[in-house]
């Protein structure tokens, strides 16, 4: 769970308040524009677990079908 300094008033804690968040109300108050900055973030997996959160894995490559597709031109003139 990430531990974070809040920038605005959050569940009765105020501004400057270092609080541990989920990671989906992290993304949230981040959204929304509340977070000051990441104290620290902490993972709860243990080191015999083997699952894997997909950061190791590189992003897949565009497929040729989406690449070979033309754009379509707008006839308004500018």
């Amino acid at each position: 769970m990430p531990r974070i300094r809040l920038a605005h008033w959050h569940h009765g804690q105020a501004p400057g308040a270092e609080t541990d968040v989920d990671d989906e109300e992290l993304a949230a108050l981040t959204r929304d524009g509340r977070v000051a900055g990441i104290v620290e973030v902490t993972t709860d997996t243990s080191p015999g677990d083997t699952a894997t959160d997909g950061s190791d894995t590189p992003a897949p490559e565009p497929t040729p079908e989406a690449e070979s597709e033309p754009t379509a031109k707008s006839r308004r003139r500018r």
